[in-house]
């Protein structure tokens, strides 16, 4: 990477209303929005907390806010993606014992339990973002990290082979049924493609024939595509899953606009973003990277 300061506002300000728009908007990524990972256990299981939290905000959406509180500004994503899961599990199977963070016998931790007298479901999940990189490799092999540290067929791997297959400690189990679910979300990204403003069309994960758009590419590229009529926004990690569309310009006012020269030190995702009238339409996410 080239040296110089990153310059994404972490320590952004919101309003209690923006703050529980975000909440709201995360949520509904959880419950509705695609996974890189699709099967059937994990499939049955966002029907279940898409209907379930549906039905909890139709009758006391305050709760949640009380539920949800503002994380620091720092805190990473994944922490707050599991605070949202945790909250969603909750709403979802109000009966249940839910436990998260559970250490086994041999030191490992499993992230969730859902404890019910004829059940016991063990829960691995995690939001990671893959651009894919011909240069990598084929298949899985090809999508790496933003960062280049990650690599999708690892990732995979290490939770289908490790983390899925510890043990739930007996005093978990009531029932003696144990149910196994990973949970993989996130995006994956394509290679900017000139000439089509960044989109290259509808992307499908590699591991689910959901769509995720999303595409990457130096910053130069990346503004040669920009039409007039569109935003770059750049995003810090705990808006990496949260919608756009609707908000107003004032709220979009928070983040800063991608400008050339900027110095980077890490990868940055930067929103698409045109308005209709006062608010926007988010058109795609995209990597920002150095070459």
């Amino acid at each position: 990477m080239s040296p110089g300061i990153f310059l994404v506002k972490y320590d952004i300000s919101l309003t209690d209303e923006l703050f529980r728009e975000k909440i709201l908007r995360d949520m509904a990524c959880l419950v509705s929005g695609p996974l890189i990972l699709q099967t059937e256990g994990v499939v049955h299981l966002q029907n279940q907390m898409f209907e379930a939290v549906a039905r909890f905000l139709g009758r006391e959406p305050e709760r949640l806010f009380r539920i949800l509180s503002r994380p620091e500004p720092r805190l990473p994503l994944g922490k707050w993606f599991e605070r949202i899961f945790l909250a969603a599990l909750r709403i979802t199977f109000p009966f249940a014992e839910i436990r998260h963070s559970v250490s086994d016998e041999s030191g490992g931790e499993l992230d969730f339990l859902i404890i019910e007298n004829h059940l016991t479901t063990h829960i691995e999940c995690a939001v990671k973002f893959f651009l894919r990189d011909p240069a990598s490799g084929t298949g899985l092999r090809s999508y790496v990290g933003p960062s280049g540290q990650d690599r999708l067929d690892l990732k995979f791997q290490k939770m289908r082979d490790v983390q899925l297959r510890r043990i739930v400690p007996p005093r978990f189990v009531q029932s003696g049924r144990i149910k196994k679910v990973l949970w993989m979300s996130g995006r994956v990204h394509e290679p900017l493609v000139p000439g089509t403003h960044g989109l290259s069309g509808p992307i499908v994960s590699p591991m689910s024939p959901r769509v995720v758009t999303g595409y990457w590419g130096p910053i130069g590229d990346v503004l040669m595509t920009v039409a007039p009529e569109e935003e770059l926004y750049m995003l810090p990690r705990q808006w990496w899953i949260t919608d756009l569309t609707g908000l107003s310009r004032l709220d979009l006012s928070v983040f800063e606009l991608l400008s050339p020269g900027l110095p980077l030190t890490e990868p940055i995702m930067t929103a698409r973003v045109r308005f209709d009238g006062d608010r926007a339409v988010e058109l795609a996410r995209g990597f920002i990277i150095s070459r």
